[in-house]
C-alpha cells in the first residue's frame, strides 16, 4: 500500500499487483460523520421523545373515547373487560356504579385496588367491602382493608370469604368478633 496525495492506494492481498483503487479519506470521514449523527445519543433521544409523544397522544385519545362513552356502555365494559388498562380508567369514573363494577372485576390491577383503598381510607366502607370481595386483592391489601375498616362486620365477612385471606388475618378477625361478642 502506498499513500498518494493523502489517498491510500489499495493493493490486493498477499502481495499481488496493485489494483489502483483509491481510498478517499474525505469520503470515508463524511460517511463516519453521517453514521455518528444517526447514532448520536441526542438523535436517538429526539426520536424516542417523538415516539413517546405519539404514544401519549394515542392514549389520550383512547382514554377520552372510553370516558366519553355512555354510562351503560361503561358499565358493560367494567363487567366484561379483561384488559386492566380499561378497568383502571373505569375505576376512576365519576359514576358510582361504573367504579364499583370495575373494582369487582378480577382483571383490575392490584395497583389500582391499592390506590383506591388509600384514596377512600376508612370513609367508604362499601368500597372497602367491594375490594375485599375481589379475588385479585392480595393478602397485604386485605390486611390494609381490615386496618381501615375496623369492626365493620360486612367488610370482615368479605375479607374472610376472599381466597387470599391468610390464617393470621382470619385469626385477627375471629378474635375481634369474639371480643365484641363477649362484651355484648
Amino acid at each position: 500500500m502506498e499513500v498518494v496525495n493523502e489517498k491510500l492506494v489499495l493493493g490486493t492481498q498477499w502481495g499481488e499487483e496493485k489494483t489502483g483503487e483509491v481510498f478517499d479519506y474525505d469520503e470515508f470521514g463524511q460517511y463516519l460523520d453521517d453514521i455518528e449523527t444517526q447514532l448520536s445519543p441526542r438523535h436517538i433521544l429526539d426520536e424516542l421523545n417523538e415516539t413517546i409523544d405519539s404514544v401519549e397522544n394515542e392514549l389520550d385519545s383512547y382514554d377520552s373515547n372510553i370516558m366519553s362513552s355512555s354510562k351503560e356502555t361503561k358499565r358493560k365494559m367494567a363487567v366484561a373487560a379483561i384488559e386492566s388498562y380499561n378497568l383502571n380508567l373505569l375505576a376512576r369514573d365519576e359514576d358510582f356504579n361504573v367504579r364499583t363494577l370495575a373494582l369487582c372485576n378480577k382483571a383490575i390491577s392490584p395497583a389500582i385496588l391499592e390506590q383506591t383503598i388509600e384514596d377512600v381510607g376508612n370513609d367508604d366502607k362499601f368500597t372497602l367491602m367491594v375490594i375485599a370481595n375481589n379475588p385479585s386483592a392480595s393478602t397485604r391489601l386485605l390486611g390494609r382493608i381490615y386496618d381501615l375498616a375496623g369492626d365493620e362486620r360486612e367488610v370482615q365477612t368479605a375479607i374472610l370469604r376472599n381466597p387470599n385471606c391468610d390464617d393470621v388475618l382470619r385469626f385477627k378477625i375471629n378474635s375481634l368478633r369474639e371480643r365484641v361478642g363477649a362484651s355484648m
